[in-house]
């Protein structure tokens, strides 16, 4: 019988986890059909014309674990932004672990980081983690 159980439990708990990760990715699609984006290349600015707001990518902290290293933890990355506008300069950091994303209200705007990184180049698997100028980070404003 604990067996039965310990393995109905180990299902729920998966079915759970499975359905939570679909409605996130729901919630996700939601915000990118109302929401102005971008990718920012590091360094650089987007004016967001609709929201009256500038936001210029301008820090990243690398903490990932390397891809050809066994980690206990995948790690995560902030990333630093600086944010005017109307009565607004700002700012603020955002950390990103996949999958998930992270979100700052700032004056009347939400801003959420979806993606942070140096991508990967053609000929080497690994993401060349630590050269801040190759990152680009993707952000939804609404």
């Amino acid at each position: 019988m604990k067996v039965f159980s310990f393995s109905a439990l180990i299902f729920l708990a998966f079915l759970f986890a499975f359905c939570t990760k679909e409605n996130k990715q729901e919630l996700l699609d939601a915000k990118k059909l109302t929401a102005d984006s971008t990718t920012l290349n590091f360094g650089k600015c987007a004016v967001f014309q609709n929201q009256n707001l500038t936001i210029c990518f301008e820090k990243v902290y690398e903490y990932r674990c390397p891809c050809d290293v066994q980690c206990v933890w995948e790690g995560a990355v902030d990333a630093q932004f600086s944010a005017k506008g109307n009565d607004l300069d700002t700012t603020f950091t955002l950390t990103y672990h996949y999958p998930d994303t992270s979100f700052i209200k700032v004056g009347d705007h939400e801003i959420r980081l979806v993606d942070v990184g140096p991508g990967v180049e053609p000929g080497n698997p690994c993401p060349d983690y630590g050269i801040s100028e190759k990152y680009t980070a993707k952000i939804f404003v609404e």
